[in-house]
């Protein structure tokens, strides 16, 4: 009886991870809008942001300031990340959270790829992720 009961509780679990689509590359269109940073967080530090539209713009905001930066959608096409150098505005913050706004600008800035998986995006540099990204729900 306790076998079957937990076959129940855990079979619809299972099946769906047997469903869930593979991580493959990313194309523009699967980019398009807001991801987030999801990672632990330190006090006083926003959420760190990517929002990426179709002409290939970036902007967000990186724990502490905004930024703005743009991809090579070419690239994108040929399933390359290519982001270029984003500016930000420059307010200090707690060290944790600066140190974290740093961490997640130089993970943008030197992924190479990126892979899409349902609603995560990872960035990554080689076969390394950089930065794991969800869909906010909002």
């Amino acid at each position: 009886m306790r076998a079957s009961f937990l076959i129940a509780l855990f079979l619809p679990l299972l099946l769906s991870a047997c469903a869930s689509s593979a991580p493959r590359p990313a194309t523009l269109d699967d980019l398009l809008g807001t991801w987030q940073l999801d990672a632990a967080i330190p006090i006083g530090s926003r959420v760190p942001t990517l929002t990426i539209q179709r002409d290939g713009s970036v902007h967000g905001n990186g724990g502490v300031n905004t930024y703005r930066s743009s991809l090579d959608t070419a690239a994108l096409a040929r399933g390359q990340w290519r982001a270029h150098p984003a500016m930000a505005t420059r307010m200090a913050g707690p060290q944790e959270s600066m140190a974290l706004e740093h961490a997640f600008l130089e993970a943008i800035g030197r992924a190479d790829a990126v892979e899409i998986d349902g609603q995560r995006l990872r960035l990554l540099q080689g076969k390394t992720v950089t930065a794991l990204l969800i869909r906010p729900s909002f």
